[in-house]
């Protein structure tokens, strides 16, 4: 994923599930790993939402994310690693690319 970000400079789409603390970003603007009881049979599960992955930040672990819902700073917030990676939590990735 850092190669398609960093290197062919295309963002990423990606479904994820979206549990209820998913709009409790840190203070870094980052989204929280769902806890243990929220993902007890999906307990706390509001959907399935598709989202573009735009940058990335090595030193703290999390990927930037432009979103269509406007919580967070227009749309633009983190998600962590563990959380894109955990294939449990996302799914269906594809790479964006213009027709040419």
């Amino acid at each position: 994923m850092k190669f398609v970000i960093s290197i062919l400079n295309k963002p990423i789409v990606f479904g994820a599930k979206i549990y209820q603390s998913f709009f409790n970003l840190d203070d870094n603007n980052c989204v929280p790993l769902p806890n243990e009881n929220e993902r007890l049979n999906d307990n706390g599960l509001v959907g399935l939402h598709a989202m573009l992955i735009v940058g990335y930040d090595t030193d703290k672990q999390r990927f930037e994310i432009q979103n269509s819902w406007e919580f967070a700073d227009q749309g633009r917030h983190f998600i962590s690693f563990s959380y894109v990676l955990d294939h449990s939590l996302c799914f269906d990735f594809f790479i964006l690319q213009s027709e040419n």
